[in-house]
């Protein structure tokens, strides 16, 4: 189920979303189009019904605007606290949160598509979903 150009601006013109205008031709759209696709593809495993379909193509034209910004999503650790000290001698103390797990990446789209999975946790802070068959 591949979406189409025409069809993916069509939605964004609806809702004014001006991130999807950021892609200069239809030859790079239609590669967003496709990386969204294989990302939703390999992230969540869906049923063949006509709603998950339609659910799908949603988030796919959706996350399409995105894609480039998967590859950053995670960090290893965030700034807990940071202290710099000018009293004749410069010094910098920096303390880091240890194992912060980036909480989920796309709220939006595991929303639309909550109607077909099953959230859960591995005990890990990782969101792990599971396709309701």
């Amino acid at each position: 189920m591949q979406i189409t150009v025409t069809e993916a601006d069509a939605y964004h013109a609806l809702r004014g979303n001006e991130d999807w205008q950021y892609f200069g031709s239809d030859t790079e759209k239609l590669s967003a189009l496709y990386r969204a696709s294989d990302f939703i593809r390999a992230s969540y495993r869906t049923v063949d019904t006509e709603t998950a379909a339609s659910l799908i193509r949603e988030a796919t034209i959706q996350l399409a605007p995105m894609i480039d910004n998967l590859t950053t999503l995670r960090q290893a650790s965030a700034i807990k606290t940071k202290k710099e000290s000018l009293d004749g001698v410069v010094s910098e103390e920096t303390t880091y949160f240890d194992n912060v797990a980036t909480s989920d990446p796309f709220p939006d789209i595991t929303a639309l598509l909550s109607p077909v999975t099953v959230t859960g946790s591995n005990g890990k802070g990782l969101n792990v979903i599971k396709v309701v068959r």
